[in-house]
């Protein structure tokens, strides 16, 4: 099953990104179906377009459907395999003891033995198959497969699903996964209408936010201003990072939240060295903003004319005002150091031979890591490249720290560190096993240690910043959960529906709109879209324990979550429990997608 690999790093990408509190989800009756007319958790590998792979609502052993694999295609390449393949224990830590799958084939009077269960270790490292006897007939035959790891071999997340080499149609119904003795139920979520208690609960508990016009009174906004009370950190969060109203409606917020209640910084997740070349240009009045935009190494997501919106709000308020709004970042994303190089080179050239020189040096030895970034992580080659970077950023620093005196002032000082600091966690992130989360953390919890008396929003990712462990890693909200406690606010920006912009791939080159998944149960968003208002906020930091409908705020469900670049995947994701994850919630039920300044 070699193609079966190949599989194996799709899922990885499906499933890499899920909560410790993910529910299995088993569909073996393959009753719900994704808007690509597979069953929902489910990937197929149809060989190159040899096998037809999807949902039947023809044939099917109970319920109304089964997964259907036709091979009429394959032509005379009989090694050529279809796949259907789910995937137990995403994020579990626990040697599993026994595995029992079972289930119902029917096909097209061929023999059996084209057609298999398997069983697969995450990494591809074994495979189990269960074959049938004999020849089967048009009705259903059992298909059993029980497997007890031995010793030496870990058996913890795995795939799991049916292989066949069959030049006709296979069907698979009804099938069945116990794990340790215990049968893997699908979370009932799925498959129920939320309840009236839970319902009644929203309505009682929602404040409609009427406008995404900056001119509009801030009286709607007024519920979001009393929930995050003195917080110092507000994160406003988004679903993608290509959705229109979310980006106008954040900047409505923002506008609010500095003018009513004194914030005072924007954070972008973004290069902090950016970042503080724009911010410069958000106080000269005759900045050219869209040209420097479309020219500085900002993330192409980035380009569009919502983000645009927001520096010119900015520079239109900072040259009003006397008290200035700052612009920073926080990422540790900065390609091959490409801009916090070229800012501590310009810094050198200028004033300090000193730095310019060991700059340089970090050049050279960047330039040799990365001929072998490509290698595997452990590789002795690759390791020692990363060590040999990461002593002349240990230099740099020294350099920085000695030459302290001749920096013109503190704050370009604490630059000058801010950037030596990134291209540490890039070389962590791209050569070694580090966090960028806890990176962009790190780098947040710096700069309010530097500046005191700043009050923050922070621009992001609601995957980042969410206050729960993701992905196996924690998110960067949590670590600032933890810092921060009751002074750090989350805020879920959310849809039901639209439209969203994303990368067409991964080259980037074309950003184009496309259609979000509606809402399906077993989503949050599928309650939220219970609610009146077309666009509301929830504080969900102050939920009452004796209240009756919000215990589905604590039942892990998915969430609306999308990348930058166009995967063709499941939109909602688990995430943690809503109420664990935010301490408020943003629902827009209609988005479209942002307007790309790339041409």
């Amino acid at each position: 099953m070699k193609n079966l690999y190949a599989l194996v790093l799709s899922l990885l990408i499906v499933f890499g990104y899920v909560a410790a509190n993910a529910q299995e989800t088993v569909n073996g009756g393959f009753e719900l179906s994704d808007n690509k007319g597979m069953p929902r958790n489910w990937i197929a590998d149809d060989a190159g377009g040899k096998f037809a792979i999807g949902i039947s609502n023809q044939v099917f052993r109970s319920g109304k459907q089964s997964l259907q694999l036709d091979g009429s295609k394959r032509g005379s390449d009989t090694e050529k395999a279809g796949l259907g393949a789910n995937r137990f224990g995403a994020m579990s830590s626990t040697k599993l003891k026994t595995i029992q799958l079972t289930g119902w084939i029917k096909t097209e009077e061929v023999p059996d033995s084209t057609v298999s269960l398997f069983i697969q270790l995450v990494n591809g490292a074994k495979i189990v198959y269960s074959y049938g006897q004999g020849p089967v007939n048009k009705g259903w035959q059992k298909l059993s497969l029980s497997y007890t790891p031995p010793a030496g071999e870990d058996w913890v997340g795995f795939y799991y699903g049916i292989e066949t080499k069959s030049g006709g149609t296979v069907w698979l119904d009804d099938l069945s996964l116990i794990v340790d003795g215990v049968e893997v139920q699908d979370p009932k979520s799925l498959y129920e209408e939320p309840d009236e208690k839970s319902l009644k609960w929203l309505a009682s508990n929602l404040s409609e936010c009427k406008s995404f016009d900056r001119s509009a009174s801030f009286k709607d906004l007024v519920p979001v201003g009393n929930a995050i009370k003195a917080s110092r950190i507000v994160a406003l969060g988004e679903p993608t990072h290509g959705t229109s109203e979310a980006g106008k409606f954040k900047i409505r917020l923002i506008d609010y939240l500095i003018k009513e209640k004194g914030f005072t910084t924007i954070v972008l997740e973004e290069a902090i060295s950016t970042c503080d070349q724009m911010n410069r240009l958000l106080n000269l009045p005759s900045a050219a903003l869209k040209d420097s935009l479309l020219r500085m190494p900002f993330y192409k997501l980035w380009k569009t004319e919502q983000m645009l919106e927001l520096f010119t709000w900015i520079q239109d308020y900072n040259l009003k005002h006397k008290v200035k709004i700052r612009f920073i970042g926080i990422d540790s994303e900065d390609f091959n150091l490409k801009n916090s190089g070229k800012m501590l080179r310009d810094y050198g050239r200028s004033h300090s031979e000193e730095i310019l020189a060991q700059t340089i040096n970090l050049d050279k030895s960047l330039e040799a890591a990365l001929k072998l970034s490509r290698k595997p992580m452990d590789d002795p080659k690759r390791v020692d490249a990363g060590n040999k970077l990461k002593q002349q950023l240990d230099s740099l620093d020294l350099v920085i720290l000695t030459a302290r005196k001749k920096i013109a002032n503190e704050e370009q000082l604490f630059q000058l560190k801010s950037y030596a600091r990134v291209c540490r966690q890039w070389v962590e992130t791209k050569l070694f096993y580090g966090n960028r989360d806890e990176y962009m953390a790190d780098n947040l919890i710096v700069y309010l240690a530097s500046h005191p008396k700043e009050k923050v929003l922070l621009w992001a990712h609601n995957a980042h910043i969410a206050s729960v462990g993701v992905g196996g890693l924690k998110s960067m909200g949590t670590f600032l959960k933890e810092k921060f406690a009751a002074d750090y606010f989350p805020i879920s920006i959310t849809s039901a529906g639209g439209t969203y912009m994303a990368a067409e791939n991964y080259e980037q080159k074309k950003w184009m709109s496309y259609a979000i998944e509606p809402a399906y149960k077993g989503t949050y968003e599928y309650i939220l879209a219970q609610g009146k208002p077309a666009n509301y906020f929830l504080n969900l930091a102050n939920v009452k324990p004796q209240s009756a409908g919000f215990s589905w705020l604590d039942t892990p469900m998915r969430q609306f979550d999308m990348g930058y670049v166009f995967e063709n995947e499941d939109h909602y994701k688990y995430q943690g429990t809503l109420k664990q994850s935010f301490d408020g919630l943003v629902f827009l039920r209609q988005t479209s997608a942002s307007t790309s300044l790339l041409k």
